[in-house]
């Protein structure tokens, strides 16, 4: 039992969860070329061994181990390192999960690269020192870690979003460019890609706007003040408004199409920069996320 709780065996499981990812990047793409069923079946299995991997190396990352017991410790989900392997999984879960099995893999064409370039971010992460958060009583919390987990389920539904709102993006051009190649016929039509981007943000929001309140209510306990206008906190409500904006336009003013799409990439292009670019240029409390 000792060799499971290794943190070599962790990092070993976390290398080839990444591998397997990029795998199934790869083997997307030759589905999408080539359109063989051989080719299919190797990228959901290699998909499937990537989202186990995913899952198990979240569980070691967890595990709190001494000479009398072993135990999965929850509070260390508000560490960045646990918060972008769930992130991740709950990407593959969105996708899969409430997308039709034709729109699924079609939206893992935008969404898949996204998920390796988390990864790729954690690899950057994990060659630093990490302060292991969970240590401080303040972030042994479970209104923190539900923060933490409706904050990437709906990060995850925008995420996905993105990849649609991308797709429609390119099915326009090449509808008013006359060009179909490849891409063209494998997708869908304007009309489904514009709907299936409204029902992911309508996912998404609700979760967005819990993980707000579960944030401040923390942040009242832990900190004496329900709100401090930290950088991440004030784009936290500039996303709130701007997907809320989302709806008002798409429902009375009926902002479709095109603009519609626009307002998917630009808003999750802002969600990843907040996540990764104010945590280096304005680095704010422990809990950038």
């Amino acid at each position: 039992m000792d060799v499971i709780f290794n943190p070599k065996f962790e990092n070993a499981m976390f290398y080839a969860t990444l591998a397997a990812y990029l795998m199934a990047i790869v083997l997307n793409w030759a589905c999408i070329v080539f359109r063989s069923s051989l080719v299919e079946k190797y990228r959901n299995g290699v998909l499937i061994a990537a989202f186990a991997g995913n899952v198990a190396t979240i569980l070691l990352s967890l595990v709190r181990a001494n000479a009398l017991s072993i135990q999965l410790d929850p509070f260390r989900l508000v560490n960045p390192y646990q918060f972008v392997l769930v992130f991740v999984a709950c990407i593959v879960l969105v996708n899969f999960g409430l997308l039709r099995r034709e729109y699924a893999h079609m939206s893992a064409t935008i969404s898949l690269p996204i998920i390796g370039a988390l990864l790729l971010y954690v690899v950057v992460i994990i060659q630093q020192p990490l302060l292991d958060l969970s240590a401080s009583m303040i972030y042994r919390s479970w209104w923190l870690t539900g923060y933490m987990l409706t904050t990437a389920v709906a990060d995850s539904a925008f995420a996905v979003a993105f990849g649609i709102g991308i797709a429609y993006l390119i099915k326009e051009y090449l509808s008013k460019t006359k060009k179909r190649g490849v891409l063209g016929q494998y997708l869908p039509s304007m009309e489904i890609l514009d709907e299936l981007g409204y029902r992911l943000v309508a996912f998404g929001f609700p979760f967005f706007s819990l993980s707000i309140i579960l944030g401040a209510i923390w942040a009242n306990i832990a900190l004496g003040q329900f709100w401090s206008w930290q950088p991440k906190e004030t784009w936290s409500i500039i996303f709130w408004l701007a997907y809320l904006a989302y709806f008002h336009v798409r429902m009375l003013h009926d902002w479709r199409g095109s603009r519609s799409a626009w307002m998917l990439v630009m808003g999750f292009t802002a969600i990843l920069f907040t996540f990764i670019g104010i945590s280096y240029f304005l680095p704010g409390p422990a809990i950038n996320f």
